[in-house]
């Protein structure tokens, strides 16, 4: 019987160590309209995490990606649901996809129906009743697809585009136009990384 304990204890020890348990990002069943319908399309592609309410007010959907499910196709089809989306214009709607990371998540890329431009001290907020504003920011802690442009180019209906400089600086040296790939594009703003 004290066999089967120790080995038990080893056993325990080592998945700890390794880092075989499961994670924490198992997710959860989606909870309104928005978060089942893209769970429907994606099926389990990306695992929901829950909303949050943003410090501007804004609903932050949250999905992670694990390691295997980074894929240009599985993020094009993430984000191309995203952007089927029909929602209420005067409600901010955030849908953020977060990818795994060494201890953790960090996001990648999000899409959301508002965007605040600003133009010195005048500040004016957009605001639409689809997934139209595109942010993709820089995630080199993750699996190297994430810091190549040309993944994120498949999303369909990008009428903003909110970009780290350092993703822009990638995007340059591959020759890569936004507004060739999104015709429709109105403005480009940069994130600081």
């Amino acid at each position: 019987m004290t066999k089967i304990k120790l080995i038990s204890v080893i056993f325990v020890i080592f998945t700890l160590l390794c880092g075989c348990r499961d994670d924490s990002y198992r997710g959860v069943k989606p909870d309104d309209e928005l978060s089942t319908y893209i769970c429907n399309s994606i099926g389990d592609t990306f695992r929901y995490l829950g909303k949050e309410e943003q410090y501007d007010g804004a609903m932050n959907y949250e999905y992670y990606a694990p390691y295997e499910s980074i894929t240009v196709e599985k993020i094009s089809l993430y984000m191309n649901s995203v952007t089927s989306l029909s929602v209420d214009k005067s409600e901010h709607i955030v849908f953020e996809m977060c990818p795994q990371i060494p201890d953790g998540s960090g996001g990648a890329c999000s899409m959301q129906n508002y965007i605040e431009l600003s133009d010195g001290d005048d500040k004016t907020v957009l605001e639409f009743s689809e997934m139209c504003v595109y942010t993709i920011s820089y995630q080199d802690l993750s699996d190297p697809i994430l810091t190549d442009p040309t993944t994120f180019t498949e999303v369909e209906g990008v009428r903003y585009l909110i970009v780290s400089k350092r993703m822009q600086e990638k995007a340059d040296e591959l020759g890569i136009d936004w507004y060739e790939i999104w015709p429709e594009l109105e403005k480009i703003e940069y994130l600081s990384r």
